[in-house]
């Protein structure tokens, strides 16, 4: 197209000599243009080619055009009006041709970052990072590793290769001193220009290799892996502009991979934390997981003011031998579920199941200073739930349960206890004890509820309390409550 342009201005200029224009002596000006559009495309090399064969052309026309030939200063005119017409084109199209591609190459560049900050996993980016350093570049291939050191999760990946023939491919683990491996341990970018020649490559086997540039995946954790680009197809070694190119292609890939395995990590630990809620929430009501979940200090072992609550069903060995174990698991089943509702209405948490017992507790994990009351409300709510279940199963002709209730308010250790394959949040202690032999004594007395003197002390302004006779106060100082003041 410039060998036309030049073409087309010589055949304008020869027609207006022969015409005889008047204009003609400013025609040769348009020249600047196909040298101006040398610069811009081709660079200072192709400008200056331009420049010449133009210089030449014009050589030939100078001498038949009348004011070169009748001009006593002819030719001191033609050379500094070649050398204003070069010096202009090159340099004006070289400068805007350079803008020109500086922009190209930084939308290339931005294009390509993008590309590589889509990627949802590290594989992902490893690929993109490998094919649009190649892009960017003209190399012929790409390889990336990644740092299992520095991420467990990564580990399992092997190194990604690149080839514009062959595509992608998984190499073998790389030895520790492979360049691209040292690049990850070393913290360094490095190239080489003939790596036929450099022990390292030759120790690794990569004897195909010409040329190899190697840039580490920098991110605020450390250095995530490397990516190397091998041979250009150009046949050059590579440049301070591919240095560039590589290592923020690299950056932008460990800044992405580093944002995947945070968001990773996030989604484990709400994972965690909802199987943690859906495993607690079995024993505590939603809104007292949600406060401890929160507070995960509430978890830790300590000595705790609490309020336990026991619950037992009288002659159950009679009650099992008479109906069936379907019939009974039934029962039970029924029986512990409007246990279970009372206790996480009045914000408890169930601690275990023994056989056809219920434990109860308030007061931990989370912190509730009317403890004592609501295992009082709880334990009369209870009996309350209980007769409704033993009227409807009445009315169904099916066995019904007479249960015993227990209330004891004592300081008792809290916290996890178990091995590393199981753990749990539980109460244990002699105080623990008191509340069994607290509800175990409604039998000796003919009552569905006691509540010891340590309760009683902290509920004695809201129920109506009734100590029991002085023949059992051996035992211990137990409280019937008779209702609320």
């Amino acid at each position: 197209m410039i060998l036309i342009e030049i073409a087309v201005c010589f055949a304008v200029m020869f027609s207006a000599l022969a015409a005889g224009w008047s204009g003609r002596d400013y025609i040769k000006f348009f020249l600047l243009f196909p040298i101006y559009q040398a610069g811009s495309a081709f660079g200072l090399k192709g400008g200056i080619s331009a420049g010449i064969i133009v210089t030449v052309l014009y050589l030939l026309y100078a001498p038949v055009e009348p004011f070169h030939v009748n001009s006593a200063v002819g030719v001191l005119v033609i050379i500094p009006m070649l050398v204003f017409l070069n010096l202009l084109g090159v340099f004006s199209g070289w400068a805007v041709g350079r803008g020109r591609k500086a922009n190209k190459d930084a939308e290339t560049a931005s294009e390509a970052m993008l590309t590589i900050g889509g990627s949802t996993t590290e594989r992902e980016v490893m690929t993109r990072l490998a094919e649009q350093t190649v892009r960017l570049t003209g190399a012929e291939a790409a390889a990336v590793v990644l740092n299992p050191s520095q991420d467990s999760d990564v580990s399992s990946i092997p190194t990604v290769f690149y080839s514009i023939e062959s595509g992608f491919a998984d190499l073998p683990a790389l030895d520790e001193t492979h360049p691209l491996m040292r690049c990850v341990s070393e913290n360094k970018l490095f190239s080489c220009s003939s790596a036929d020649a450099d022990e390292r490559f030759v120790q690794s086997g990569d004897s195909g290799i010409k040329s190899m540039l190697a840039a580490p995946m920098r991110s605020k954790n450390g250095v995530t892996g490397a990516v190397a680009l091998i041979n250009k197809n150009d046949g050059m070694d590579f440049d301070v502009e591919d240095v560039s190119l590589i290592q923020l292609a690299a950056d932008a890939a460990a800044a992405v991979i580093a944002n995947i395995g945070q968001e990773r990590r996030r989604q484990e630990e709400l994972a965690r934390e909802k199987r943690s809620k859906e495993l607690f929430s079995r024993f505590v009501s939603s809104s007292v997981a949600d406060h401890v979940l929160s507070n995960p200090d509430l978890l830790k072992s300590r000595r705790q003011l609490i309020s336990i609550l026991i619950t037992d069903i009288r002659d159950f060995t009679t009650i099992s031998e008479r109906i069936s174990p379907q019939e009974l698991v039934r029962s039970l089943n029924e029986y512990f579920t409007v246990i279970v509702d009372v206790v996480f209405k009045r914000n408890g948490t169930i601690d275990k199941y023994i056989g056809d017992c219920v434990v109860a507790y308030w007061g931990a994990p989370a912190p509730d200073e009317r403890h004592a009351e609501n295992a009082a409300h709880a334990a009369l709510d209870i009996l309350a739930a209980v007769d409704d279940l033993n009227a409807r199963w009445a009315s169904e002709g099916r066995e019904t349960f007479r249960t015993g209730v227990g209330v004891h308010t004592a300081e008792a250790l809290v916290g996890n206890v178990g091995d590393n394959r199981k753990t749990m949040f539980t109460i244990i202690g002699e105080e623990v004890d008191k509340a069994m032999r607290t509800e175990s004594l409604t039998k000796r007395h003919g009552a569905k509820l006691l509540v010891s003197r340590q309760t009683a002390d902290l509920i004695s302004n809201k129920f109506a309390l009734q100590r029991i006779d002085d023949d059992a106060a051996r035992d211990d100082e137990l409280f019937i409550i008779k209702g609320l003041i």
